[in-house]
Protein backbone atom coordinates (compact mmCIF):
# COMPACT_ATOMS: atom_id res chain seq x y z
CA UNK A 1 0.00 0.00 0.00
CA UNK A 2 2.52 2.53 0.77
CA UNK A 3 4.52 1.68 -2.51
CA UNK A 4 1.30 2.61 -4.53
CA UNK A 5 1.36 5.95 -2.34
CA UNK A 6 4.67 6.61 -3.29
CA UNK A 7 4.16 5.76 -7.14
CA UNK A 8 1.11 7.89 -6.98
CA UNK A 9 3.04 10.64 -5.36
CA UNK A 10 5.81 10.27 -8.57
CA UNK A 11 3.49 10.20 -11.04
CA UNK A 12 1.79 13.57 -9.78
CA UNK A 13 6.00 15.17 -9.92
CA UNK A 14 6.52 14.25 -12.74
CA UNK A 15 3.18 15.28 -14.26
CA UNK A 16 3.85 19.05 -12.62
CA UNK A 17 7.41 19.28 -13.77
CA UNK A 18 6.35 18.54 -17.56
CA UNK A 19 4.46 21.15 -17.28
CA UNK A 20 6.45 23.97 -15.69
CA UNK A 21 8.67 22.63 -18.47
CA UNK A 22 6.22 23.64 -20.96
CA UNK A 23 5.25 27.02 -19.35
CA UNK A 24 8.69 28.11 -18.94
CA UNK A 25 9.43 27.06 -22.73
CA UNK A 26 6.43 29.29 -23.62
CA UNK A 27 7.53 32.46 -21.62
CA UNK A 28 11.10 31.90 -23.54
CA UNK A 29 9.28 32.31 -26.63
CA UNK A 30 7.40 34.91 -25.79
CA UNK A 31 10.42 36.82 -24.20
CA UNK A 32 12.04 36.08 -27.24
CA UNK A 33 9.26 37.56 -29.85
CA UNK A 34 8.42 40.48 -28.02
CA UNK A 35 10.61 43.77 -29.51
CA UNK A 36 13.40 45.07 -27.43
CA UNK A 37 12.91 47.80 -24.47
CA UNK A 38 15.04 51.37 -25.00
CA UNK A 39 16.21 52.43 -22.21
CA UNK A 40 16.31 56.47 -22.28
CA UNK A 41 17.37 58.98 -19.99
CA UNK A 42 16.93 62.93 -20.76
CA UNK A 43 16.97 65.88 -19.46
CA UNK A 44 15.77 69.43 -20.61
CA UNK A 45 17.04 73.06 -19.65
CA UNK A 46 15.62 76.20 -21.14
CA UNK A 47 18.68 78.32 -21.94
CA UNK A 48 19.14 82.10 -22.03
CA UNK A 49 21.45 83.80 -24.76
CA UNK A 50 23.17 86.75 -23.43
CA UNK A 51 25.53 88.40 -25.18
CA UNK A 52 26.97 91.94 -25.15
CA UNK A 53 24.89 94.65 -26.65
CA UNK A 54 21.64 92.79 -26.49
CA UNK A 55 18.46 94.25 -25.08
CA UNK A 56 16.16 93.27 -22.67
CA UNK A 57 14.27 90.65 -23.08
CA UNK A 58 16.72 88.07 -23.57
CA UNK A 59 15.92 85.31 -26.15
CA UNK A 60 14.73 81.77 -24.49
CA UNK A 61 15.80 78.77 -25.76
CA UNK A 62 14.33 75.58 -24.66
CA UNK A 63 17.06 72.69 -25.21
CA UNK A 64 16.73 68.68 -24.36
CA UNK A 65 18.73 65.85 -24.93
CA UNK A 66 17.27 62.03 -24.87
CA UNK A 67 19.94 59.24 -24.98
CA UNK A 68 18.97 56.17 -26.05
CA UNK A 69 20.88 52.65 -25.90
CA UNK A 70 22.39 53.69 -29.88
CA UNK A 71 21.63 56.86 -30.43
CA UNK A 72 22.03 60.89 -28.89
CA UNK A 73 19.29 63.10 -30.18
CA UNK A 74 19.70 66.93 -28.91
CA UNK A 75 17.33 69.54 -30.33
CA UNK A 76 17.95 73.38 -29.26
CA UNK A 77 14.90 75.41 -29.60
CA UNK A 78 12.76 76.30 -32.42
CA UNK A 79 15.13 79.46 -33.44
CA UNK A 80 18.21 77.35 -34.48
CA UNK A 81 16.12 74.45 -35.91
CA UNK A 82 19.42 72.30 -35.12
CA UNK A 83 19.14 68.86 -34.95
CA UNK A 84 21.84 66.38 -33.93
CA UNK A 85 21.53 62.84 -34.24
CA UNK A 86 24.41 60.75 -33.90
CA UNK A 87 26.24 57.41 -32.33
CA UNK A 88 26.39 57.09 -28.47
Amino acid sequence: MASDYWQHAVDIAQILSAIGTCGAVVAALYIAQSPPRQHMKGYVGLRLVIQQGMELPYPEYLNFCVTNTEEVISYSGPETGSLVVGQK
